[in-house]
């Protein structure tokens, strides 16, 4: 496995994202970017740019979802938490909180 970070100046994030280099500071000040800790230079991790970008790491693989079954094949539950005799009183209660 690779544990080599790859940290990028705020010239070289401009670069690559193709702006000024006073727009990726402007990033780093509003917090959409976030840069190492430090008063004088930017530095922004490869993962942080990344994460800005939205790309998902290569070496992470998402687990498979179930195939689509056919509609009606499965009937659904009402997984709600609340009791079905509940939501028939839910509307008058609501009706007699609105008369006061």
């Amino acid at each position: 496995m690779n544990d080599v970070v790859k940290i990028h100046n705020a010239h070289e994030v401009a670069g690559l994202l193709g702006v000024d280099y006073k727009t990726v500071l402007n990033l780093i000040r509003r917090g959409h970017l976030r840069a190492l800790p430090g008063l004088r230079h930017k530095r922004i991790t490869g993962m942080e740019l990344n994460r800005y970008l939205g790309v998902q790491p290569a070496a992470v693989t998402h687990a498979q979802t179930a195939p689509a079954r056919p509609a009606g094949s499965v009937q659904m539950k009402d997984k709600s938490l609340v009791n079905p005799a509940a939501k028939a009183v839910a509307p008058s209660v609501a009706q007699a909180s609105q008369r006061k």
